[in-house]
């Protein structure tokens, strides 16, 4: 049996305890270091690599959130930057998720498409990410599209919605409906 180390409650308060276990195989000895004194509210314990254990802030995620902020509309049947909905995160060698929550209408039943522009290149090819079909007129429809990227390069990335229909006009519906998010993974 893998061996562990266990620390007992109170003897008044019953037999219970708290422990850690070692996994069931190792490749080689692991000796960690434990903290000097305790971290402060929120803190986790990490690692240098090295075994030395410290307190330190929580990693966040790097991400950006953008809404529409004005009306718009498209008659494009090649796809077209949604206008608002652009964003620029400096990032780590990491991948990106790209989340966008559209709502709109249309002028009469036709397909529309959406995807996400990784620096200048379409995610979804030439038909996009996403597709609505044989929309009824002046009928909201809500969409949401996500995107997990590759790994990018250490550096400043622009990501960008875009769409386009296959007859009539597409508009993006009321502001607070239309968001765009990018977050780095960590």
């Amino acid at each position: 049996q893998t061996g562990e180390t266990r620390f007992l409650e109170l003897a008044a308060n019953g037999a219970n305890y708290v422990g850690f276990k070692a996994p069931d195989t190792l490749a080689a000895n692991v000796i960690w270091t434990l903290p000097t004194a305790d971290g402060t509210a929120n803190q986790v314990i990490q690692t240098n690599g090295a075994g030395v254990l410290s307190f330190g802030a929580a990693p966040v995620s790097n991400m950006s959130t953008v809404r529409k902020t004005n009306a718009f509309s498209t008659t494009s049947t090649t796809f077209v930057d949604v206008t608002d909905l652009s964003i620029t995160l400096t990032t780590g060698a990491r991948r990106v998720l790209l989340l966008a929550h559209l709502s709109w209408d249309n002028s009469g039943a036709n397909s529309n498409m959406a995807t996400f522009v990784v620096d200048g290149t379409n995610a979804g090819g030439v038909d996009g990410l996403v597709l609505k079909q044989a929309m009824v007129a002046a009928d909201a429809e809500p969409v949401f599209i996500a995107y997990l990227t590759d790994v990018l390069t250490a550096a400043a990335h622009t990501f960008k919605v875009q769409v386009r229909t296959s007859a009539g006009t597409l508009a993006t519906e009321a502001a607070a409906t239309t968001v765009f998010t990018a977050i780095e993974q960590q």
